[in-house]
């Protein structure tokens, strides 16, 4: 839909506290040429929503927290502070408006507020410094934090979902147990432990070699006729539902022919059988394998029934030479065939370490590696207890104990970031800050700030392709009004909240910065997956799907009373295994959300969904220290050809580097083409250097040559570093605004309010 007014919209990229402390001073830099005020959406991602987040709750603060008037109260937490302290700061307001408010609270009046303004000859507010000393938000207290609270989290988080985990496990191991229970008299006559009976063990695993031969070959023979049948059979009840429903609304009945062209009922068909012969491929391959199991079973038990061996320490002595062989090795070899090693080595580890842990479990269950006597043992579980057992504790941790959200590491990032970034002025004392980090998002203050607009990616990975088109994600957003994505629908944010206790601004600021994660959109390493989700290492959030909030399925979907705790009112252990296995859906009653990053990391792509005509585009993302890509802002222009047919167009020639690392300038400045001669301008400000930067920014580059690209993993900035990009960004800004009131660039806004 056109929009009725000349929208103006600023997006903030991804890239963690470096492109919060770059966007912190770009927006310091628009303040002061009073830009920033005429903002109509504030759109970010990532390590930008935190300084979003951060704005959101300032605004919030200031026109919705009462202020007191008391006199007397107001003195005493003056008296509190350091003495002089009070006198050391000028009160913010003189640098945003024209003359200081009467009283207290006419602050609740002003129109227009910026916490963190930067002008010449004043001291930094409270909140600047609130920023300033909690950069180094992951581990404020130092080096004992990272000893004392990290390991704690991923040991705790292997325990639970590993506890997720044990139902299979146990299911599994009954289901082996019993069959080495049943088999051991057919092929193990004289004992699990005898070693005089090594052939009748092989043979087993022999003939579950051969049958699984006879049944692929004998599968993949009739794999055309069972096509042309399930291409009949697809048809004929494809066809009856078409002409039922056609008939509902009185039209003659479609002729079958142009029905199976309607309905693809060919592909289709071929869809399912493919499917089918793949699947019984796997079922196959499992059960041959699961036949040859007692002879895997006599082989283990015959090695450690042996006096002389001693089961730990040759097993590590054993694990530790196979590994140093295989580092040796591979260390000679070329480049591209150790990464295939590691890929494959990652890929079976995480499963190989689970079917160690079900032989294990196995073992213990039936006795076999415990005692070699089975008379001996005076209870032995058979199938049914196991899959009872099985049963009972999955419905235990899926309606009590086990929660995704609360297993992952999300609760741990939540709170980091709040602590430092959700805090607002304080309402006895205008030189402190209280923390808010209870503020919904439906709280947001809109009538006299930007529309905030925060990024997520919806991974779907499980879809089908054509909805996916290879990205493995879309697009999600929150807002003070909506909350939801094109894939998922929308819902209202009240309503989400509703549904979800716990969702609040700082939640929404952690997923959108979720980065690392098991499940991770476009990011997503497949071959690592496994192993990052079984060590928990997941930042992403599982929440509620928005059509199943608002549908006609929230019903059942999301039940109250007791109903609703035996269902389940939380993503649990099935939702893991998603995640585990990589099977994550749009139409699940929860849906997983990561960083905004994987699928769009500039924040571009909600603006050109709202045909916004004037655009401010902040680039703090790490980019090639040698040759600059511009990955992500290439790829928001890519996704708004593809999805929208909006055309960008702009020349990012001068912000190339040269030889010593410098741009002939940092900013640029495009056309965005809506068609129907709508046209927009499009502002891009890259984090790069110039000739002309402070001598503190110099200085710092001189010390570490990969500034303003430093790692996006480093998250541990200190104060020289921090300031570093907080004064390159308010100096990219400054210089761009002084140059943009060229008369070419005036003339092409003019363009832009006509069109």
């Amino acid at each position: 839909m056109p929009a009725t007014r000349t929208l103006f919209g600023l997006a903030l990229s991804g890239g963690g506290i470096r492109s919060a402390a770059l966007c912190l001073g770009v927006t310091q830099a628009l303040n002061k040429h009073g830009v920033l005020r005429l903002t109509d959406y504030l759109s970010t991602v990532s390590g930008g929503g935190y300084l979003g987040c951060c704005l959101a709750a300032n605004w919030w603060g200031m026109h919705n927290i009462r202020w007191s008037t008391d006199a007397a109260a107001f003195e005493r937490w003056q008296k509190r502070e350091k003495r002089g302290g009070a006198d050391k700061y000028r009160p913010y307001w003189q640098d945003e408006c024209p003359a200081p408010p009467e009283s207290v609270a006419d602050r609740t009046r002003l129109r227009w507020y910026f916490p963190f303004p930067h002008v010449a000859g004043v001291k930094e507010t409270a909140m600047m410094r609130q920023l300033r000393g909690h950069a180094d938000y992951l581990t404020p207290t130092g080096l004992a934090a990272v000893i004392r609270h990290w390991p704690a989290l991923f040991v705790r988080g292997l325990v639970l979902n590993g506890l997720a985990l044990a139902p299979i496990l146990l299911l599994a191991a009954g289901l082996l147990g019993a069959w080495i229970d049943a088999s051991s008299d057919a092929w193990l006559s004289s004992g699990w432990f005898d070693v005089s009976t090594p052939a009748e063990a092989r043979g087993l695993a022999v003939h579950a070699a051969v049958i699984l031969g006879l049944l692929l070959l004998l599968l993949y023979t009739i794999s055309r006729p069972l096509r042309l049948g399930l291409e009949a059979a697809y048809g004929w009840v494809r066809r009856l539902r078409l002409n039922t429903k056609i008939k509902d609304i009185g039209a003659p009945p479609v002729d079958p022919v142009a029905a199976d062209e309607l309905l693809d009922i060919k592909w289709l068909a071929r869809d399912k059988t493919r499917d089918l012969v793949d699947w019984s491929t796997i079922v196959l391959a499992g059960l041959a394998a699961f036949a040859a199991h007692p002879w895997l079973v006599w082989l283990v038990g015959t090695w450690l029934a042996d006096p002389r061996v001693s089961s730990s320490t040759v097993g590590v002595a054993a694990l530790s030479g196979v590994v140093g062989a295989i580092a040796r090795q591979t260390g000679a070899l070329p480049p591209g065939v150790r990464r295939a090693i590691t890929i494959v080595a990652l890929t079976i580890a995480g499963p190989l370490l689970l079917w160690i842990c079900t032989v294990a479990l196995s073992a213990w269950i039936g006795g076999i590696l415990t005692s070699p006597n089975r008379e001996m043992i005076s209870w032995r579980p058979d199938l049914l207890t196991v899959s009872g057992v099985s049963f009972v504790l999955w419905l235990a941790l899926t309606a009590w104990l086990y929660d995704c959200n609360e297993v992952a590491l999300h609760a741990f990032y939540r709170d980091k970031l709040s602590r430092t970034f959700l805090f607002a002025l304080h309402p006895l004392n205008r030189f402190w800050t209280i923390h808010v980090d209870d503020l919904k998002l439906s709280q947001m203050e809109t009538s006299h700030a930007p529309y905030p607009i925060i990024g997520a990616a919806l991974n779907m990975a499980g879809d089908q392709a054509q909805w996916s088109r290879g990205r493995k994600c879309d697009f999600f957003v929150f807002t003070p009004r909506f909350v939801g994505g094109p894939r998922t629908g929308y819902c209202l944010t009240a309503a989400m909240e509703d549904v979800n206790k716990r969702l609040r601004l700082a939640s929404a600021m952690a997923i959108s910065g979720a980065a690392f994660s098991a499940v991770a959109g476009r990011s997503t390493v497949g071959y690592a997956r496994f192993l990052l989700a079984l060590f928990n290492v997941r930042l992403g959030y599982w929440l509620p799907q928005p059509e199943a909030v608002v549908g006609k399925t929230r019903r059942k979907a999301f039940k109250s009373g007791p109903s609703r705790r035996f269902l389940g009112d939380r993503p649990g252990p099935a939702y893991f295994l998603a995640e585990l296995t990589g099977r994550v859906q749009s139409r699940q009653r929860f849906v997983y959300l990561t960083d905004g990053g994987h699928i769009e990391n500039m924040g571009l792509y909600e603006l050109i969904r709202r045909r916004c005509r004037l655009i401010f585009v902040v680039d703090g993302e790490q980019d090639d220290t040698k040759a600059m890509r511009f990955e992500s802002f290439a790829d928001a222009i890519r996704f708004a050809r593809i999805d929208f047919g909006v055309l960008i167009d702009i020349d990012l020639s001068q912000i190339r580097q040269d030889d010593r690392g410098f741009s002939k300038q940092s900013w640029a400045v495009g056309t965005v083409d809506y068609g129907n001669g709508a046209e927009g301008l499009i502002v891009y400000l890259k984090s790069s250097l110039t000739a002309d930067v402070p001598e503190d920014v110099r200085k710092y580059r001189m010390a570490d040559p990969l500034f303003p690209h430093q790692p996006t993993t480093d998250q541990f900035f200190d104060e020289e570093q921090f300031e570093a990009y907080r004064a390159l960004g308010y100096h990219v800004g400054d210089r761009a605004m002084t140059e943009l009131v060229d008369p070419n660039t005036r003339a092409r806004l003019v363009r832009v309010q006509q069109s």
